[in-house]
C-alpha cells in the first residue's frame, strides 16, 4: 500500500510504504523487512521497515517526482511485490515483475490575462446596461414559470475497502469501472470481478468479495466480520 502526500514548499513527496500482516506470504515469518528500489540504489539495507501496530509494516521517504521501480525484501532472501502498487514492470534480471511508484509533477494553476479584455468587458457591461434599461419600459405580458425537473436522486457509495482484499487501488479501479456500492459487488461473479482488474491489478483473490459484499448491503455486519475471520487477503485460510 502505498500512501503519497505532496510538499509544495520543499517539491518533494513524502511516501509511505505498507504492508499489512495479513498480505504476507502464509509460508514465511518475517523478522525483518526492506523497501529495495531505484530511489535507493537497490541497497537492501538503506530502507528497512518498522513494524506499526494495527498495519504491519512501513517505511517512509521523501522523493521528487518521477518514475521509481521497486520491491520488497523480506529476510534477506524472499523478494515480494507490493499488491496496490501503482503498476508493473518486468525484472530483466529474474522471472518476476517490479513494482511501480508513479508521483506525478502537480500542475500549476494558469494567471489569467488582463489589461485589453478588462476594458472590453467593462464596455460590454455598459452596453447590455442600456440595453436592459430600454426593455425594462416595455411591458411585457406575463408567462408561466417553468416547470423545475425534478433532481435525480444520487446512489451514495459505499466504502469498499470494507471487503477483505481490497485496498484504495482496487477500490479505485472499480469505482471506474461504475461499481461503487455493496450491492453492485455482489451482483458480479468473480470472473466478472477478474476481467475488470485484468492489467490494472498485479495481485488479487476476489473469490470471496461478492459473498462479502452481499452481507455488508444487507447490513449484517456480524457474519460479515465472522467470515473474514476465516480469510487471509480475501482468501479462505
Amino acid at each position: 500500500m502505498l500512501i503519497k502526500k505532496f510538499n509544495a514548499k520543499s517539491g518533494k513527496y513524502t511516501v509511505t510504504f505498507q504492508i499489512p500482516c495479513e498480505q504476507l506470504p502464509e509460508e514465511v515469518v518475517a523478522s525483518q523487512m526492506n523497501v529495495v528500489g531505484d530511489f535507493n540504489n537497490w541497497s537492501i539495507s538503506e530502507t528497512p521497515m518498522k513494524v506499526a501496530d494495527g498495519i504491519g509494516y512501513e517505511a517512509t521517504v521523501k522523493l521528487k517526482p518521477g518514475k521509481y521501480e521497486y520491491r520488497y525484501l523480506i529476510n534477506d532472501h524472499h523478494w515480494y511485490n507490493d499488491w496496490e502498487a501503482d503498476g508493473y514492470e518486468p525484472n530483466r534480471l529474474q522471472n518476476a515483475d517490479n513494482c511501480i511508484l508513479v508521483l506525478d509533477k502537480p500542475k500549476k494553476g494558469k494567471k489569467g490575462k488582463k489589461g485589453k479584455k478588462d476594458k472590453k468587458e467593462k464596455g460590454s457591461k455598459l452596453t447590455k446596461g442600456k440595453k436592459a434599461e430600454a426593455k425594462s419600459k416595455v411591458k411585457k405580458a406575463p408567462t408561466k414559470p417553468k416547470a423545475k425537473p425534478e433532481a435525480k436522486k444520487e446512489v451514495k457509495a459505499d466504502d469498499l475497502k470494507l471487503i477483505e482484499g481490497i485496498g484504495p487501488k482496487i477500490s479505485g479501479v472499480l469505482a471506474e469501472a461504475g461499481v461503487t456500492t455493496f450491492q453492485k459487488l455482489s451482483n458480479l461473479s468473480v470472473d466478472e470481478i477478474k476481467e475488470m482488474l485484468k492489467g490494472k491489478v498485479r495481485i488479487s483473490h476476489p473469490d470471496s468479495w461478492p459473498e462479502q459484499a452481499k452481507l455488508a448491503a444487507e447490513g449484517a455486519m456480524e457474519k460479515l466480520q465472522a467470515l473474514q475471520d476465516s480469510l487471509i487477503g480475501g482468501r479462505k485460510k
